[in-house]
């Protein structure tokens, strides 16, 4: 069984983004203090005593204030290593992560959130809205579905 061990260093927080940004092929962020602020968190899958990969959140709750009183994150990164891959990690942390951490969405480069919809729609994400010019999907949760389009018309 996978657990998720919440990273309180910044140096481990700093050593997995690292890992992250260099794996990655896709649009990223540059490092900066913002990935490790007050409103981002960062989580470790640890199985059997060995480390397999992280999810990194933040807090939206800002977002949907006029439309729903409780905390709002979002899965941002997540990173499996190399020998752990195709073996279910990262659907573990995020599946955790929506039943234990206030996650209610995730945002995805808009290409892979495509060409992996079945994936994601297994994952109980059914609402998605394109943002920054069509570059990033926010996917919500289906659990959160009816709250998010409050929110966007809320802001239409």
């Amino acid at each position: 069984m996978i657990q998720l061990v919440e990273l309180t260093k910044l140096a481990d927080k700093q050593k997995w983004q690292r890992r992250f940004l260099q794996a990655y092929e896709g649009e990223t962020v540059e490092e900066s203090a913002a990935l490790y602020g007050k409103n981002v968190r960062f989580f470790i899958a640890v199985r059997d005593e060995k480390e397999l990969g992280f999810i990194r959140i933040n807090d939206k709750s800002a977002h949907f204030k006029d439309v729903y009183d409780g905390p709002v994150w979002n899965v941002t990164d997540g990173y499996v290593k190399q020998a752990y891959r195709h073996q279910g990690v990262l659907r573990e942390m995020i599946v955790q992560a929506v039943s234990r951490l206030d996650v209610k969405m995730l945002y995805v480069e808009t290409d892979r959130f495509e060409r992996n919809l079945g994936y994601y729609r297994t994952l109980g994400f059914s609402l998605d809205w394109t943002v920054k010019g069509g570059q990033f999907t926010w996917a919500f949760h289906d659990s959160f579905a009816d709250i998010a389009k409050q929110a966007q018309y809320a802001t239409s």
